[in-house]
């Protein structure tokens, strides 16, 4: 946790934020950070500001913060002065799944969708991760290991085709569509050389997208790019799309 984060709903009118005995953010000021009253920590606010916390309090009822606003969130400039990412995943594990939104999180995309595949399991998207509450704390865990406030945008569908079809609805012209695909080549010049407003990177399921859901992507508009290393998990090969679409902004530049 490198960034404390706050929600709104937290502050009082006086940019104050008392934390109870029990939170987890509690506990990692006091015991990871060792923090005192007058420690001054940097934190944000939600989907708001970056900041600073100062410790006012702490006692056994819990921990008083001031909150004083000191820059736009990172991912703002990001999205305001270059090129946003957005994931698309086949559906995979619960406990994989909330690794990836964590850490995709961190790496500051501005959209996660998840699609189920010919190869996922259908109980995958009745999992608990999908409650409202439990999938707002991993982003959050992500956000602030990542040093950011804005959260990421979360779709679900029970088809590829569904989420093709949301794509296909808001595409533009600058827009790069790329798959990672075990076997194919690097980045392109197809690629590398057109105009980038934004890059939408799709990574398969735990055993893949099958031909025909490669077929798919390709019908729209998506151009397979391997990455070294051969066949990865899906969890890393999320990661190493990201660094392949920035690749691709850079190139763009």
């Amino acid at each position: 946790m490198n960034t404390i984060l706050f929600e709104q709903h937290e502050l009082d009118s006086e940019s104050r934020i008392r934390l109870s005995v029990g939170d987890k953010r509690v506990d990692h000021v006091r015991n990871v950070l060792r923090a005192v009253p007058g420690d001054r920590l940097s934190a944000g606010i939600v989907d708001g500001e970056l900041g600073v916390a100062e410790i006012v309090d702490d006692s056994s009822g819990g921990m008083v913060f001031g909150f004083t606003p000191s820059a736009i969130d990172a991912s703002v400039r990001e999205s305001a002065g270059g090129v946003p990412i957005a994931v698309l995943l086949g559906s995979v594990r619960p406990i994989v799944l909330r690794r990836l939104l964590r850490d995709l999180t961190s790496f500051g995309v501005d959209e996660v969708l998840v699609a189920r595949t010919e190869l996922s399991e259908r109980s995958y998207f009745r999992a608990k991760l999908w409650e409202a509450a439990r999938l707002r704390a991993v982003l959050i865990e992500g956000a602030a290991q990542g040093n950011r406030t804005r959260l990421p945008r979360i779709r679900r569908d029970d088809s590829l085709c569904e989420t093709l079809a949301h794509l296909d609805r808001s595409r533009t012209e600058a827009e790069v569509r790329i798959v990672l695909n075990s076997g194919s080549p690097p980045l392109p010049d197809a690629v590398t050389k057109r105009s980038c407003g934004r890059v939408i990177l799709a990574v398969g399921p735990e055993r893949g997208f099958i031909e025909r859901e490669i077929a798919l992507l390709n019908e729209h508009g998506f151009v397979a790019v391997g990455v070294p290393g051969g066949t990865l998990r899906t969890e890393s090969a999320a990661i190493a799309g990201v660094a392949v679409a920035r690749s691709v902004i850079r190139a763009n530049d």
